[in-house]
This record gives structure tokens, C-alpha cells and sequence, in this order.
């Protein structure tokens, strides 16, 4: 199967702007597979009152128990292995809006990891900010046998070692024997990446392996656009891209309008404040 939509949560209450969110994922994209990802024990019924049909995975509760927990399921193999059966995955967090249905063709586009493009200062950038790059895992496309071939690549973790060996030498001369002795055996180290997941996919393992294809930042900006979405738009041509990401976090006033066509309220409603809301602290 090609390709599934995965909407990862971890609450059983959904705010008003998440509902808008939800409701376009199923509206544009609703005869894809989409699945909701939640922790165990987790009461969904709020998601099911809204899309009654509405197919949920649970997941054990430690892997969004928090922040950094959370980044190491997209990174480890465990979610990768659990929807092997199709080539990509979307992830959709519910900070997300989608346009049009433009899944088939990202798929057919070959990339190993699409998100939204990246500007230096990320939530601080401005119109003059460069390029850093393309990043953002909320709204992701991803090819799972490549994150799972990126993920279990020796090579990868052997450059990974030496940059951590220039940064903390000492700490890494401790570590070094039961590291590499773990690659050996093909028990690559578990990490928490402090940055973030999508810096890891999007900026960093495409630096260290030749094969991993990130999208371009024209790529990336017609398929998604994050902070900075007037300068994109401009540089689109006006167009509007296949979805965005944190569309009541960046620019409220330019998404109103686009997302009020759909039929969506937007008066009242107030987007959070935080970025993430689980908790920083690994489990």
C-alpha cells in the first residue's frame, strides 16, 4: 500500500482549532488510510464524536509520555516497523491544514523526507532570515523503508560518535568502546536528539548519508509552509502550498481567509501559546 496518514495525540480533549484541523484531514484526505496514534488507555471518545469512524492505534504511553520521548518514536524503529505494509507515512499533527489532495503525488516524487522549509531563527525569523534548510515534523511525509535503513546505518552512527567526539571528548572517550561495540552487534545506540526529530531527518542525516533525499526548499515550499508563510507565498507565486504547519501559531491574520474558504470559523478562537505541550523531560 502506498501511503497512510498518521495523526499522533496524546490527550483525550481536542480544543476547537484542533477540531478544524481534524475535520480537513478527513475532508481532503479521507479515502486515504488515516490512523489515530495514542497512547494505551487513552479515552478517544472526543476524537470518535467528531469522525465517528475514525481508526485508532494505540501505542504503549511511554513513547508520549514526553517531548523528548515523542522525538525518539520518530526516530527509532518501532513506528516505522508498525506501518511497514506502505511505502510512506504523513505525519499530521493537528496544527495542520491541508488544500487540496496532493498525497500521490509527493509519494511519486521519490523523496525520503518532505516538510516545510526552515529559516535561520526558526520561530524568531524574519523576512531577511536565510535559508537554513528543510525541516518540520508536524506536517511530514516520509518513506519508511528509508527511515528505517537511515536509522540502522552504521555508517550514520559512526559520523554521529565522531561529532559527538569533537563537541565532549572525554564523554565520548567513555562511551567510545560500548558504542562502537553495540554497532558492531547491530544495537545502535538509542538517542534523544535534543534539537528535535525533523532537525535530525531534515539537517542532519542527509549531510552524513549520500542516498537519504530531503526536498529541495522549492520542493518544500510548495508542499508545506511553516514560519514565514507571507515570504513563501510570494515566493510560489502566490500560490498556496499542499498543507501547512502551526497556521494559528505563525500569521494568523495571512491563513484567516484561506482557511475560512473551507467553511472554517476562525473569530474567537485563540491558538496556543507553547510549542509543544507534552513535557520536556525524557522517561
Amino acid at each position: 500500500m502506498r501511503v497512510v496518514v498518521l495523526i499522533t495525540v496524546h490527550q483525550p480533549t481536542i480544543t476547537p482549532l484542533e477540531e478544524i484541523s481534524l475535520r480537513q484531514c478527513f475532508k481532503v484526505l479521507g479515502h486515504h488510510p488515516i490512523r489515530l496514534v495514542c497512547p494505551e488507555g487513552m479515552d478517544t471518545r472526543a476524537y470518535q464524536a467528531i469522525i465517528p469512524n475514525i481508526e485508532v492505534d494505540h501505542i504503549a504511553s511511554h513513547w508520549q509520555s514526553s517531548y523528548a520521548n515523542f522525538t525518539k518514536l520518530k526516530i527509532e524503529p518501532f513506528l516505522y516497523e508498525r506501518y511497514r505494509a506502505y511505502e510512506y507515512v504523513l505525519f499530521y499533527e493537528l496544527d495542520v491544514f491541508v488544500f487540496r489532495d496532493e498525497l500521490e503525488k509527493w509519494c511519486a516524487s521519490g523523496l525520503d523526507y518532505i516538510g516545510a522549509p526552515w529559516f535561520e531563527g526558526h520561530v524568531v525569523a524574519n523576512d531577511s532570515s536565510p535559508v537554513l534548510g528543510v525541516g518540520n515534523g508536524g506536517f511530514s511525509l516520509r518513506k519508511v523503508s528509508s527511515m528505517l535503513r537511515g536509522r540502522r546505518s552504521a555508517w550514520l552512527w559512526l559520523r554521529l560518535l565522531a561529532a559527538h567526539a569533537k563537541r565532549e571528548p572525554l564523554q565520548a572517550l567513555r562511551r567510545m568502546p560500548s558504542d562502537l561495540l553495540r554497532i558492531a552487534r547491530g544495537q545502535y545506540p538509542s538517542l534523544v536528539f535534543p534539537r528535535g526529530e525533523d532537525n535530525f531527518w531534515g539537517l542532519v542525516v542527509n549531510r552524513h548519508l549520500a542516498w537519504f533525499r530531503v526536498a529541495t526548499f522549492d520542493q518544500a515550499r510548495e508542499f508545506s509552509f511553516e514560519a514565514l508563510p507571507r515570504r513563501l507565498y510570494k515566493l510560489n507565486g502566490e500560490r498556496l502550498p499542499f498543507g501547512c504547519h502551526a497556521w494559528a501559531r505563525y500569521d494568523l491574520d495571512f491563513w484567516r481567509p484561506h482557511i475560512e474558504a473551507f467553511g472554517h470559523r476562525l473569530d474567537g478562537l485563540t491558538p496556543q501559546t507553547s510549542f509543544h505541550t507534552l513535557p520536556s523531560t525524557a522517561t
